[in-house]
């Protein structure tokens, strides 16, 4: 059997302006600019203002032009875009970090960062003090009052803020003594989160998925004979360029598409690790999302399938940094797999990659990958053989609900 693993950089393969900056470029720019002449997509990525600050942008601007000059867009849409990301308390934290080139990980990471601070908020021994709390480090004071929940104290030197009175509970009832409403901080920055999930969607659906039938038909495509010759492809992606582009039913969205709900959150963490996990910021974690949304019930029937049919798996990597923070995916698939080629756009990818999988495996389980699964950095547009990927007797289903037919 053989399994395409896509993460962001497949898009990005195509041209597409999928990166989280690209997206946050885009609303920014429509926030603060007259939309009365805005008819297509080109008009937007076609812009000026907006090509000065986003080289992608731009760039996929240039050569799709011919394709977002004609694709309309209505402004109907547009303005449900703004009225999402106004005042939304994620998309203000992170558009405070445009001057940065955030990617997809560096984005899950800045929202593990203030998660990390609210645990620290939370975690107070003593309840009745944390009304007025002392972070460890300015950086995380600097991050805590990017949010709405505290008012800064004026001496700076003992790191303090204070709880607004709305987020503050007395405790015990009947006495004067108030301590953080923690439950109401986290409803409130979960809402938020979901909220953001929201108008990233309609951003991709605007942008980007609309343009997909039209890049296929007028022959766009950028070749590459492995994106077809598999069984499956399990995507990180929210986007359907994979089966608008080469025309397969056989995906696997594991973080959810633009049809239904998304994943959006962090990696497990230490807390996810002990006896009796700390379910504060449970909603957060990705893995409990993929349960929630029901994203992951078909990679999960299919790694069923391949084990107890006992498969040979030939897995084919294509855009995904292998970052630790999808480690549990990447260490399961990589473990059920016979044989590994990760397609590298240059030597400064496969190095990255490279040491992404150390993080993840430690460096004898590394080479050990490199023996026995015969594990292979390629470049991604070497013409891959059909020896290599396919074989005469391979179990292809016609969609993914035969898997458990065989």
């Amino acid at each position: 059997m053989n399994l395409l693993l896509l993460g962001n950089g497949f898009d990005l393969y195509h041209d597409l302006p999928t990166k989280y900056i690209n997206f946050l470029n885009t609303v920014n720019f429509l926030k603060n600019n007259t939309l009365t002449d805005i008819k297509t997509i080109g008009d937007v990525f076609g812009n000026k203002k907006l090509n000065s600050v986003d080289k992608e942008i731009s760039n996929s601007y240039n050569i799709y032009r011919e394709i977002y000059d004609k694709v309309e867009i209505d402004l109907n849409d547009i303005d449900r875009l703004i009225n999402l990301a106004e005042n939304n308390i994620w998309f203000t934290y992170l558009s405070k970090s445009l001057e940065k080139d955030i990617t997809w990980i560096d984005f899950e990471k800045e929202i593990s960062a203030v998660i990390n601070v609210f645990y620290e908020l939370f975690l107070d021994k003593d309840p009745l003090v944390v009304f007025n709390q002392r972070f460890k480090s300015n950086e995380n004071v600097l991050i805590a009052r990017e949010f709405n929940f505290y008012l800064p104290q004026s001496n700076n030197f003992y790191r303090m803020v204070r709880v607004l009175d709305e987020y503050t509970i007395e405790y015990p009832l009947g006495t004067d003594n108030k301590i953080i409403d923690k439950d109401k901080i986290v409803k409130c920055l979960k809402k938020e989160l979901v909220e953001l999930a929201d108008c990233l969607k309609l951003y991709l659906k605007l942008f980007i998925d609309k343009s997909l039938e039209i890049l296929k038909k007028e022959n766009y495509v950028k070749w590459q004979s492995v994106f077809q010759s598999v069984n499956c492809a399990i995507t990180f992606n929210y986007t359907k360029t994979y089966e608008k582009l080469y025309g397969s039913d056989r995906v696997i969205h594991l973080h959810g598409d633009l049809d239904q709900n998304i994943v959006l959150g962090i990696n497990p963490d230490k807390f996810d690790k002990f006896g009796s996990i700390d379910t504060t910021f449970l909603p957060f974690k990705k893995y409990f999302q993929r349960v929630i949304y029901k994203t992951d019930t078909k990679y999960l029937s299919l790694i069923k399938s391949i084990k107890e049919y006992k498969d040979d798996v030939t897995l084919f990597v294509i855009g995904h940094s292998l970052d630790v923070t999808d480690s549990d995916i990447i260490e399961e698939l990589f473990s059920i797999s016979n044989e590994i080629f990760i397609l590298n756009y240059d030597e400064i990818d496969e190095a990255k990659h490279i040491s992404n999988l150390i993080d993840i495996f430690g460096k004898e389980s590394f080479d050990d990958l490199r023996v026995n699964k015969n594990m292979t950095f390629i470049p991604i547009d070497t013409d891959i053989t059909s020896e290599i990927y396919n074989s005469q007797d391979m179990y292809f289903p016609t969609t993914l609900d035969d898997l458990g037919d065989r």
